[in-house]
């Protein structure tokens, strides 16, 4: 039954109504699940800065923080945050300062002891700017920092509430796909191909169709279900034939 269930979700015509059986609770399972199995960050870890005009250069401090923060050094860019934001406490650009300041106020200790910590910064920060375009990001950080340490329980209620709360953010569909990739690793092809398909069903996620594919096409090798991984091969090669020779 599983085989053949298999074989529905990696074929062109997709898994029908069993793809409906994947709701939000169940995506959240799924998604704690593949969390435990890998240690590699999620895309949530990336700090998400928002697209800048570049006719109005960002201010100095800012520019410098960023800079610092790309490059590895959290406390010279919590600096120039901090600056920014005594200066221009009022401005739009000082709250994802704040937001990035919380996440970095605990870079470089173990996070075994200051899991909880970095939690309180980012729900500090949310409460304050509920609002911003960075507390979606906060929110799915936070899930994966009590998946991380453990609690399981405030893990999922976490992740549930930002799959409810942004299901159409630009975070989700890079959240979905590490987490069937992450069920592909472990040889679990029948999650990863309802994971991926929700992926391709959906076409404002388009950007990643192809990698959602490509993960279809190894899931369906795996299981040695040889004419889907022909089809998805074949689907990627038409598109992006690079990304086979990778």
């Amino acid at each position: 039954m599983v085989r053949k269930l298999l074989k529905i979700c990696m074929g062109k015509k997709g898994c029908g109504g069993v793809a409906r059986l994947l709701t939000i609770y169940g995506l959240v399972l799924m998604l704690t699940l593949a969390c435990l199995q890998s240690s590699e960050a999620s895309s949530c870890h990336k700090f998400p800065w928002q697209e800048f005009d570049p006719t109005h250069p960002l201010p100095e401090a800012l520019a410098v923080g960023r800079q610092a923060m790309e490059d590895g050094f959290p406390k010279e860019a919590v600096q120039q945050f901090q600056n920014y934001i005594r200066e221009h406490p009022e401005d739009p650009e000082s709250i994802g300062a704040r937001y990035a300041v919380a996440a970095l106020l605990t870079a470089g200790q173990n996070l075994d002891e200051v899991f909880f910590e970095k939690i309180g910064h980012l729900q500090a920060v949310r409460q304050r700017y509920p609002d911003s375009e960075y507390s979606a990001w906060a929110l799915c950080e936070i899930g994966n920092l009590y998946v991380y340490a453990g609690w399981f329980p405030e893990a999922k209620g976490t992740l549930e509430q930002f799959f409810e709360s942004y299901p159409d953010h630009p975070l989700v569909p890079g959240v979905l796909i590490g987490a069937a990739t992450n069920f592909l690793k472990n040889k679990q092809s029948l999650e990863a191909a309802l994971i991926f398909r929700r992926v391709l069903d959906q076409p404002e996620w388009n950007e990643f169709y192809l990698e959602a594919a490509l993960g279809l096409a190894d899931g369906a090798a795996m299981s040695k279900a040889w004419k889907q991984a022909q089809y998805w091969y074949e689907t990627v090669e038409l598109e992006q034939p690079e990304i086979l020779r990778a």
